[in-house]
């Protein structure tokens, strides 16, 4: 008798440990389901200006508003810069001279103005106005610098500029000057190139009278007219050399005009025509 109960609690003991086991495992095959995560993404959004203590960063490439268009219509957005075909690059009153990835453009006013228009704002990771260069950069940079920083995508580009403008003598509606210019600015991975060309015409009239006050009599009266004509094409091919760059240039400036001059006075009478023509 003991020993058939002995044998039906062994069995109870056994069935209740073995569901035991199970149930158990299977609460732990739901928890690790419930809790199993199939992907992570974190995304982190820069600031649109940081301050460090020796510049000012501005970063273009999370920002809708200043990485579409130019490069030139974007540095005209940020506050502090001013950039002028005179006087050049500046901030807050400071004169910049402009570096591209760490190196300096060494270009003119005008020149790094059409570079400007001609780069897509989308090729520039971010700008940085550094108020104190370090020794990073050359002892000979002025007392700020303007760095572009460009991003992978600024490593193949090509984009077009055209550019056109027009005014009239409100003294003289018949005489007009216009401009006109095409840049075309590309780069990949081995060189970068540039290619500006355009075409200049304006109509100049000068008119002079010298009078006699005491007996109103005209001593001499001039009237000239001037008709200049040009035509540019500058050229530009960079070659990247680990941190050396090397810089090729070819302009050629074409130039012609033409004038007539009459003039009459007391004893004269003259009537001069010219024509130049210049090759540079």
């Amino acid at each position: 008798m003991k020993k058939g109960v002995l044998n039906f609690l062994f069995s109870t003991c056994f069935v209740f440990f073995a569901f035991s086991q199970d149930t158990t495992k299977v609460k732990k095959d739901d928890i690790q389901k419930e809790n199993q995560i199939e992907e992570v993404k974190i995304f982190k959004q820069k600031k649109a200006i940081e301050q460090k203590p020796d510049r000012t960063i501005f970063n273009i490439s999370d920002q809708p508003n200043l990485n579409a268009g130019t490069l030139m219509e974007t540095i005209k957005q940020l506050p502090g810069l001013i950039s002028s075909d005179v006087a050049g690059m500046m901030y807050q009153g400071k004169q910049l001279e402009v570096f591209l990835d760490g190196r300096p453009l060494n270009i003119s006013s005008a020149e790094l103005n059409s570079f400007l228009e001609g780069m897509p704002a989308n090729s520039v990771e971010r700008i940085e106005v550094i108020t104190q260069p370090g020794a990073e950069f050359p002892a000979t940079s002025g007392g700020a610098i303007l760095n572009i920083i460009t991003n992978k995508n600024a490593k193949k580009y090509l984009s077009a500029t055209y550019t056109s403008s027009s005014a009239i003598n409100t003294y003289d509606t018949t005489r007009f000057r216009t401009y006109n210019s095409v840049l075309l600015n590309a780069k990949n991975k081995y060189f970068g190139w540039q290619l500006n060309f355009g075409q200049n015409y304006r109509e100049n009239a000068t008119w002079s009278e010298f009078l006699n006050t005491s007996s109103n009599t005209i001593l001499s009266k001039v009237e000239s007219d001037k008709i200049n004509r040009s035509q540019f094409l500058k050229s530009g091919i960079t070659f990247d050399i680990n941190k050396d760059r090397l810089l090729l240039n070819y302009d050629i400036n074409l130039a012609n005009s033409n004038s007539e001059t009459e003039g009459f006075g007391l004893g004269f009478v003259t009537s001069d025509k010219g024509k130049s023509h210049n090759t540079r």
